[in-house]
C-alpha cells in the first residue's frame, strides 16, 4: 500500500471536491488527475459493524460502524444500503478518512441526520489486522470479508480530512476525541466523466457556497467553509481545538451561528442562522434554522423557520412564536420539511426586522398541542449587516420586476 506520506498530497488534491464536477477551464486540469483518481478508487470508503470490549466506543457502547477509506463516487449509495438494516441506525459511526467527494460526503451527512445518528473520528482495527494508521490491502480484505468483525477502536492517529469533515457535520451528535485530528482545505475539481457532461458543472465558488448552506442546515458555522477556502488544495490545515469549538463541530451544550448571508442558488439569496440544543437528558441534540428571503410583496421578507423534532414526531399541531422588543410574530405551519422536522413561515415587514436587529435577543416559543414545549433566546449578532445585504438584493429584484420567493428548505 502507498505510504501515508505519499498518499496525503494526492488526497489533498482530490479531497473536498465534487467527484463529478470539472475545473474552471480545461487548461487548468491537473496533469495527475488519473493518478489521483486511481488512488481514491483503490481504497474506497468501506463500512462494517465492529464489536469490541464493553465500553469500547463509550459508556455502555460496545458496537459501532466503522467507516474507513476515501469518499469515492459511490460511497453514499453503499452507506444508504448499509443502513437498510434498521438496527445499524442506532450505532455510532467512526470515520477514519482523508476525504474525497464533498458531494458524496454531504449525502452521507444527510443520511446521518435523517436517522439522528452519532459520529466521531477513530481508527477501527479488525481482529487479524496490524495497528497501522491506515488499512493496508491485507486488512481491507479482512474487513470486506464480512459485514461484522471483532475489533478495537483507537483514537490516536485517527484523521478525518476535507470531505470527511462535511460527512461528520451531518450527525446529530458529534464527538472528536483530543487524540484525533480534523483537517480542511479548499476545493479542487477533477474531470472524471466518461463522456460529455449533461450540464455545465459548478465552479469552485459555487461548490463552496453550497457547502456554506449545508453547514448552516446542519447547525454549524459556515465560516468553517470560508476557513477551508483559504487553504491551498494541495495542503491540509489541521484544526485546533479552539477552531473545532468555534465552528460548532462537536455537539456539547447550546450552540448558535451568527446571521449569515448565503447565496442559495444562482438566482436566490437569503440570510440565515441556525442553532443546536440538547433535549432532556442532554443526548438528543436537535437543530433549528431561520431564513429570510425576498417576498413577492414589496417591503416585506419571507421568514421560514425549520425545527427538528424527536424522530417520527409530527409538527402539525405545533405553533411557533417569535418576540423581540414587544413585537410578536406568530408563524404559520407549512409543508413538512422531512420526517421528524417541521416548517413554519410568515411574511414580515422590513421595518419589523430592523427593530429585531436593533435588539440583542430574539425570543422563541415552541408550543406543541396546548402546552409550551420549550422557550429559548437567539442572538441577533450579524443580523443588521445581513439585512442590509438582503435589502439591496430585494430592492434590485423589485426594480427589475423579478422578485420571487425561493422554495423553502
Amino acid at each position: 500500500m502507498t505510504g501515508l506520506r505519499t498518499l496525503l498530497p494526492l488526497l489533498a488534491a482530490f479531497a473536498c471536491c465534487s467527484a463529478d464536477a470539472a475545473p474552471r477551464a480545461a487548461a487548468s486540469r491537473p496533469a495527475r488527475e488519473p493518478e489521483i483518481l486511481a488512488k481514491i478508487m483503490r481504497h474506497p470508503l468501506i463500512f462494517f459493524v465492529a464489536k469490541g470490549e464493553p465500553n469500547a466506543c463509550g459508556p455502555h457502547c460496545s458496537e459501532w460502524i466503522a467507516a474507513e477509506g476515501n469518499i469515492d463516487t459511490d460511497a453514499a449509495k453503499r452507506f444508504r444500503e448499509f443502513l437498510d438494516q434498521p438496527a445499524r441506525r442506532n450505532l455510532p459511526v467512526f470515520f477514519n478518512s482523508l476525504g474525497g467527494s464533498t458531494n458524496q460526503a454531504a449525502i452521507i451527512g444527510r443520511l446521518l441526520r435523517q436517522y439522528r445518528m452519532t459520529a466521531g473520528v477513530a481508527r477501527t482495527i479488525p481482529q487479524g489486522c496490524r495497528a497501522a494508521l491506515s488499512m493496508d490491502d491485507a486488512c481491507r480484505r479482512i474487513a470486506q470479508s464480512t459485514s461484522e468483525h471483532k475489533a478495537r477502536l483507537v483514537t490516536s492517529g485517527a484523521r478525518c480530512a476535507s470531505g470527511c469533515v462535511y460527512a461528520i457535520l451531518g450527525a446529530s451528535v458529534r464527538q472528536v476525541n483530543k487524540a484525533a485530528e480534523l483537517g480542511i482545505h479548499s476545493a479542487r475539481y477533477l474531470w472524471v466523466s466518461h463522456g460529455p457532461p449533461k450540464s455545465a458543472p459548478p465552479s469552485i465558488d459555487v461548490a463552496h457556497e453550497r457547502l456554506r448552506n449545508y453547514a448552516v442546515e446542519m447547525g454549524t458555522d459556515p465560516s468553517l467553509v470560508d476557513a477551508a477556502a483559504k487553504v491551498s488544495a494541495d495542503r491540509i490545515h489541521w484544526m485546533t481545538r479552539a477552531e473545532i469549538d468555534r465552528f460548532g463541530i462537536e455537539t456539547r451544550g447550546f450552540y448558535e451561528t451568527r446571521w449569515t448571508p448565503l447565496q442559495d442558488t444562482s438566482v436566490t439569496y437569503s440570510i440565515a442562522k441556525s442553532w443546536t440544543q440538547p433535549g432532556e437528558g442532554g443526548g438528543d441534540f436537535r437543530t433549528g434554522v431561520i431564513r429570510l428571503r425576498c417576498s413577492v410583496t414589496a417591503s416585506k421578507y419571507l421568514l421560514t423557520y425549520r425545527n427538528e423534532l424527536p424522530l417520527f414526531q409530527s409538527g402539525e399541531r405545533m405553533r411557533i412564536g417569535l418576540e423581540s422588543g414587544g413585537d410578536t410574530l406568530q408563524l404559520r405551519p407549512g409543508m413538512m420539511a422531512e420526517t421528524g422536522s417541521g416548517m413554519f413561515f410568515i411574511t414580515v415587514d422590513r421595518e419589523t426586522m430592523q427593530k429585531v436587529a436593533a435588539g440583542s435577543r430574539l425570543s422563541v416559543t415552541e408550543i406543541q398541542g396546548w402546552a409550551v414545549s420549550r422557550t429559548f433566546e437567539l442572538s441577533t449578532a450579524g443580523l443588521s449587516d445581513a439585512l442590509g445585504q438582503l435589502q439591496k438584493r430585494c430592492d434590485k429584484r423589485e426594480e427589475t420586476g423579478t422578485a420571487a420567493v425561493a422554495p423553502t428548505r
